[in-house]
């Protein structure tokens, strides 16, 4: 998962494989599966059951397991590699999936309050993206409590890397660890790593997990789970208001949050064809955040020629609403590249705007300074997303 922020369970992940690799007579690289995730498909607590395409974050495991320490979530990745564990440790190598990233020359991401405009990009022309852009958090931990255990059934439970994020903010808005945008008015969509087990496995982080009675280790909770653990931020983001002396004051918005009702479909798969994206149904009527929306009607389907100029509004490292202008710098199939749009942790899930405004793909991850990736960040083209957005209803 992109959006987490963190460096010290990344090191003990070093340590670990460091212990592990030797004691073993061969450590055997991966062979990443696509693994399609049905177990829960009528669990969400929507009306129809989630759709879930594809993705490597196969749910499998564990369920023989008697133990406290959980396994990794996939069978394939019983046995990881040495080279991925350093390679997910450090944000590079081929197996860095998803880690983001301001790539030499780029300018870092700046408050959506400062911006007064870059190249084709004016403030109108981001006018509703801004607004729809959304910070994804988990719920507080009261709230999170009551929703396992009366709508899964699950009363013993460890939320592993996620549950760090309950205490970053004494306000109760939690800490965010990706970006999202309300297409319809009651519908957001990100990126799909961002809830799979796999891809926080992979960062050196801690899986969420379902526990037995004593504390062992049952299985990993599913997507379908974590996602509605999640919430939606609104107007997390600081205003910039002149003054008569030369000194410029800053005030936050009113921002204020609204809990994901389930999961309407979710998709994660970086081998073949790639795929990363998920559709959360929020806690409110269509009418309460009709202003907000972005709209299909905004949604570019076609192709961007590279040179073409982007722009990316995001949440980095769960931070205030930010962003960040430059140019397309390569396509490879589905993935678009861009080294001078600077990205962080919690970025994953933005939509990337053309200079018409239009939502073109949505941020995937980053990759400067590694050659597999162009050292460039990139995301996929929303025509990867099609199928699922023409599924919904229109404004």
């Amino acid at each position: 998962m992109s959006g987490v922020n963190m460096k010290h369970l990344k090191h003990l992940s070093v340590v670990f494989t460091l212990v592990a690799a030797a004691g073993a007579v061969l450590l055997s690289a991966i062979a990443s599966a696509d693994d399609v995730w049905r177990s829960s498909e009528t669990a969400s607590g929507i009306s129809a059951p989630i759709k879930v395409i594809s993705g490597n974050s196969s749910l499998r495991t564990g369920k023989e397991k008697k133990s406290g320490t959980a396994p990794p979530p996939t069978q394939a990745a019983a046995q990881p590699s040495l080279l991925q564990w350093l390679s997910s440790a450090f944000d590079s190598g081929p197996f860095s999936s998803t880690t983001e990233s301001i790539c030499p020359g780029a300018e870092p991401p700046m408050d959506v309050g400062q911006f007064s405009g870059s190249g084709p990009f004016s403030i109108e022309t981001v006018a509703s993206l801004k607004k729809a852009t959304v910070r994804i958090s988990m719920q507080t931990a009261v709230e999170i409590d009551r929703i396992l255990k009366s709508e899964f059934g699950i009363r013993n439970y460890d939320l592993g890397s996620l549950g760090d994020l309950l205490n970053d903010f004494p306000t109760g808005l939690g800490g965010g660890f990706c970006t999202g945008t309300l297409i319809l008015s009651n519908v957001v969509l990100s990126a799909g790593h961002c809830i799979s087990p796999l891809d926080i496995y992979q960062k050196g982080g801690i899986p969420p997990s379902v526990r037995q009675s004593n504390g062992a280790f049952e299985r990993y909770m599913t997507p379908v789970e974590i996602a509605k653990l999640l919430k939606a931020d609104f107007n997390y983001q600081l205003n910039y208001v002149s003054t008569i002396d030369p000194l410029t004051v800053t005030s936050a918005s009113q921002s204020f949050s609204v809990p994901v009702d389930g999961l309407i479909e979710w998709s994660y798969t970086q081998t073949g064809s790639p795929r990363d994206h998920m559709v959360l149904r929020l806690k409110k009527t269509r009418d309460e955040l009709a202003g907000y929306a972005f709209g299909l009607r905004r949604i570019d389907y076609g192709y961007s020629p590279s040179g073409a100029s982007l722009a990316v509004i995001q949440h980095p490292d769960g931070q205030p609403k930010k962003i960040a202008v430059g140019t397309l710098k390569s396509t490879e199939g589905r993935r678009l590249f861009y080294a001078d749009i600077g990205t962080k942790g919690g970025s994953s899930g933005a939509a990337i705007l053309n200079k018409w405004g239009k939502l073109v793909g949505l941020h995937t991850g980053g990759g400067c300074g590694n050659a597999a990736w162009g050292n460039a960040n990139r995301g996929l083209r929303i025509s990867t997303v099609k199928p699922a957005l023409e599924n919904l209803k229109r404004d």
